[in-house]
């Protein structure tokens, strides 16, 4: 199948330019270049093979060498055959974000709970903000 040009680019943006296999950088210019640094292919989570569709929910990047691995295996397979110990695909920027505002969110109320407990109303205001740092940087996989 064809993809246009906006195609591909809701592909990447589905796992922030990454294969969803291995994690590596794949470019939206190298789509199709074998080879090529970042060079990538369209995948079909659940294959063809095995019922899978064209559907945009289904297709995924995958660099060259992780889409010829996989074959006709599912995702979870190919996944659990690249030996990085990640079960799921790379979230998407706007997922990133979410999730560290999560973080934060939860960081701080733990902070503020803590400060409070140990320093009162002035601990209370520093953990909150201490746990919103804290919480903010951490890496999101």
């Amino acid at each position: 199948m064809k993809y246009t040009i906006d195609q591909k680019r809701a592909i990447l943006q589905k796992t922030a330019s990454r294969c969803h296999i291995c994690w590596s950088r794949v470019y939206l210019k190298n789509h199709g270049l074998r080879g090529a640094r970042g060079g990538w292919e369209i995948d079909h989570s659940r294959p063809r093979a095995k019922g899978g569709r064209d559907h945009m929910n289904n297709l995924l990047a995958a660099c060259w060498g992780c889409n010829v691995d996989k074959g006709a295996a599912t995702t979870r397979t190919a996944r659990r055959r690249a030996g990085h110990g990640r079960t799921k695909a790379p979230l998407s920027k706007v997922k990133q974000t979410e999730r560290r505002v999560e973080n934060a969110v939860g960081a701080g109320l733990i902070g503020a709970v803590l400060g409070g407990l140990l320093g009162g109303p002035p601990g209370a205001a520093l953990g909150t903000g201490l746990g919103a740092i804290l919480g903010g940087s951490a890496e999101v996989e």
